[in-house]
């Protein structure tokens, strides 16, 4: 999980915890973090709750953050599309908010949308599917656009001008 300080509102995290999984807050704010995953201790009464620093737009925080999670670990990782979720995304649009509640009906709920984050996170031999991409709780293809290696260095090499850094 992301940004700590907004763990509360997220739907696949308590049932995760509910599970007794270890789950990690990745957040800007450790101080944050820690005052979420200690609300959140005290309501799961799971333990492993951790949190860990993570600024995703610094590199050099990034790396950190990879290097205690290197290889031997475990850990998988998966791309996951919940879908179109109901949530406060839009909440600092006032047209968008507008839109959202034209759209309601047809959005998945939060727990709707945090069904393929639990799949990938609770079933049991998924593992040598890690860094695949599921959608509707099932390993499926990404756009062909997201699969152009020609599209992707030029997004990269963009991004990397744009950030003002040099990715080893």
């Amino acid at each position: 999980m992301t940004e700590g300080g907004k763990v509360r509102g997220s739907s696949p995290s308590p049932l995760i915890l509910f599970a007794r999984a270890r789950v990690y807050i990745a957040c800007r704010d450790v101080l944050k973090g820690e005052s979420a995953a200690s609300e959140i201790r005290a309501d799961t009464k799971n333990s492993q709750v951790l949190v860990r620093k993570l600024d995703l737009s610094d590199t050099k925080s990034i790396r950190a953050f990879a290097e205690g999670f290197r290889a031997g670990t475990g850990v998988t990782t998966y791309a996951v599309h919940p879908g179109i979720v109901r949530s406060e995304l839009v909440r600092h649009s006032f047209l968008l908010c507008l839109l959202w509640r034209l759209f309601s009906p047809f959005l998945k709920t939060a727990r709707e949308g945090a069904q393929t984050s639990l799949h990938c996170a609770l079933t049991e031999g998924l593992e040598p599917l890690s860094g695949k991409y599921f959608s509707d709780c099932k390993k499926t293809w990404v756009s062909p656009r997201a699969r152009n290696n020609k599209t992707a260095e030029r997004l990269w090499n963009v991004s990397c001008e744009l950030l003002g850094i040099r990715w080893e």
